[in-house]
């Protein structure tokens, strides 16, 4: 027998698999500004852009809303990367900001970038990963961050294009126990009571 869902008419949702992402949160030191900042010099000295050409190209916001849900249930496992890449940000970023600021210098955009880190990050991942997410607006992030895509995320937007008011339950499991767990659709994330 299937399972109905609250809400839902129709057979039981798919399952997508989440890894934990990191909550605990650590001051945003002195030292880490400056590194960041002497990072960013590095950049524009060396003229430094990340090669993104054999990437694939999945997207992150696809403007469905099932997407954006999954990633806040997820807490931003995948900005564990921006962490040791420095979110990513290279001469191409910089210039996009320059652009986007007419008579400002890419010297003002380093600042810029340094301004934005938040009081507080999250432990071992990203400098500009806070509790609220990701410290620097979508249109100022890097193009690797705003088009990342899990397999997670791949599978709910392809769910999701193939029926607008499509549901998942997401399960969040580390070392073999599920640490939570939501039903996911169009309207609204809804936490699932454990043992499923």
């Amino acid at each position: 027998m299937r399972k109905r869902w609250p809400g839902r008419s129709g057979d039981a949702p798919a399952v997508v698999w989440l890894q934990p992402a990191g909550v605990e949160l650590q001051a945003v030191t002195g030292q880490d500004r400056a590194e960041q900042r002497a990072y960013l010099e590095g950049v524009l000295a060396e003229g430094m852009v990340i090669d993104t050409s054999g990437l694939a190209q999945p997207t992150a916001d696809d403007g469905h809303p099932q997407g954006a849900r999954l990633c806040a249930q997820c807490g931003g496992r995948c900005c564990e990367h921006g962490g040791g890449w420095r979110a990513f940000i290279d001469l191409t970023l910089l210039q996009r900001w320059r652009d986007q600021h007419p008579g400002r210098t890419l010297v003002d955009a380093t600042a810029a970038y340094v301004a934005m880190l938040p009081a507080r990050h999250v432990h071992g991942s990203c400098l500009y990963q806070s509790a609220q997410g990701c410290a620097i607006p979508r249109e100022l992030r890097a193009d690797i961050c705003n088009g990342f895509a899990c397999q997670a995320l791949q599978a709910v937007q392809r769910l999701a294009a193939a029926d607008a008011g499509a549901a998942v339950v997401a399960i969040t499991f580390h070392q073999d126990r599920v640490e939570r767990a939501a039903l996911i659709d169009a309207t609204a994330t809804r936490e699932l009571e454990l043992p499923l």
